[in-house]
């Protein structure tokens, strides 16, 4: 419940600063628990889910929610370095 009150405070703040979080893009990945948690966010005057995620881009690293960098060498080692 903490953390859902933090996004809502987030939104809040997002709006006065007229810089509005593109809900499409949030996610939500659980690092070291299986905890089935939903968070919601407010897009538009609707409320969306934010999507559950097992693998996430960011900053062109691939993120997984196991820790492990099988994946981000793999993408780094198929990419032709000239």
């Amino acid at each position: 419940m903490k953390l859902q009150n933090d996004l809502y405070s987030l939104e809040l703040w997002s709006e006065k600063w007229l810089l509005k979080f593109n809900t499409e893009k949030c996610h939500k990945m659980s690092i070291g628990h299986i905890l089935q948690t939903a968070y919601y966010l407010t897009d538009v005057s609707r409320v969306k889910k934010v999507e559950q995620v097992a693998e996430e881009r960011d900053l062109g690293i691939l993120i997984k929610d196991d820790m492990k960098w099988r994946n981000q060498c793999n993408s780094a080692a198929k990419k032709d370095y000239v």
